[in-house]
């Protein structure tokens, strides 16, 4: 993938994605693990972002090296705004992913009102997974409201490196015997130790708690560096 065009996904920039289309980065190239641009958006981006993508040609039900769709990795973060998005503009509800489809990862998710609307749209569901929705369905499990993402604003460059600091902090505290993190490109999730007492510890720190709709980093994004750009896109967004 093309690394402006990279870079643009990550820092959520509608415009300089549309630049680096522009200037020709090609929206459907895949890096080592067959991950294209809409898969990298998918998991993090917004539907503006998305979109531009879109516009510029990628490809809708591109395939990974897992045989895994923008739209099943969308399903696997959590981010029901994005596979409910994804659907609206025609993607495939019923691709799979070594035999795991979109129905599959939402019923084993437990999220019943986003099952119904997949259902609603296309998704073949097996008999267990429609008798498992219409027991929520009468239990009224399916009607509570899908998280929605947390409203970020666009931090300054002072303020994005303060947030850097306090991530790199955290890491330090609990992560330090392993070393230095490696800038702010390492992934908590890629060690054998439980990252939960980080992921708190980092929300007490920033005073900055997890978006719901990001099931990646518990719920701060991927990295470190995704990390401190939440904390401080969150701090951004809040009234003054």
């Amino acid at each position: 993938m093309d690394p402006t065009l990279r870079a643009a996904i990550e820092a959520g920039d509608r415009d300089a994605v549309r630049a680096a289309l522009g200037a020709g980065a090609d929206p459907s190239a895949s890096g080592p693990d067959g991950a294209t641009a809409l898969h990298h958006a998918a998991g993090r981006a917004e539907p503006d972002v998305l979109a531009a993508l879109l516009e510029g040609g990628a490809m809708l039900d591109a395939l990974d090296g897992h045989r895994c769709s923008p739209l099943l990795l969308a399903a696997s973060f959590g981010r029901a705004h994005i596979v409910l998005w994804l659907l609206e503009r025609g993607a495939d509800p019923n691709l799979a992913a070594y035999g795991r489809r979109l129905a599959d990862i939402v019923h084993d998710r437990g999220e019943w009102r986003l099952l119904r609307a997949i259902k609603d749209r296309g998704a073949r569901l097996s008999r267990e997974q429609l008798l498992a929705l219409k027991a929520a369905e009468k239990e009224g499990r399916a009607d509570a409201a899908p998280p929605v993402p947390v409203p970020l604003g666009e931090p300054t460059d002072v303020a994005l490196r303060e947030a850097e600091g306090q991530v790199l902090e955290v890491f330090d505290e609990h992560y330090g015997h392993l070393g230095p993190a490696a800038a702010l490109d390492w992934d908590p999730n890629g060690v054998d130790l439980d990252p939960a007492p980080f992921y708190e510890a980092l929300s007490d720190r920033c005073g900055v708690p997890p978006d719901p709709t990001r099931a990646s980093f518990g719920g701060y994004g991927g990295t470190l560096r995704d990390a401190a750009r939440f904390v401080a896109g969150v701090r951004a967004g809040r009234p003054r």
